[in-house]
């Protein structure tokens, strides 16, 4: 099932929910195209540089707060080239 918000609010990124039973994937829409990657492919790789991030910009942030999502989706929206990046390298393109 497609979900029609955008992931972590970065544009043009939707997120495909298959249930329990199987990993979401993350779908990249260009043109009458679209990129379809494992969820946590990309989530995971993010997610290591956002860590990096905060250490370089030596920012004190708790694990698994409300805070800590915040900023991951403001880092997510800033750095969309590398989600893009990310789901490019990871994905495969299909025809919508």
């Amino acid at each position: 099932m497609s979900d029609d918000r955008l992931w972590r609010g970065v544009p043009r990124v939707h997120m495909i929910w298959h249930g329990a039973w199987a990993d979401p994937e993350l779908y990249l829409t260009q043109g009458c195209f679209r990129c379809v990657a494992n969820y946590y492919d990309v989530e995971d790789s993010m997610f290591v540089g956002f860590k990096e991030w905060l250490f370089e910009e030596n920012i004190d942030v708790k694990y698994d707060t409300e805070e800590e999502e915040e900023l991951f989706d403001k880092y997510c929206v800033e750095n969309k080239h590398l989600v893009y990046m990310y789901l490019k390298n990871a994905g495969k393109w299909e025809r919508m």
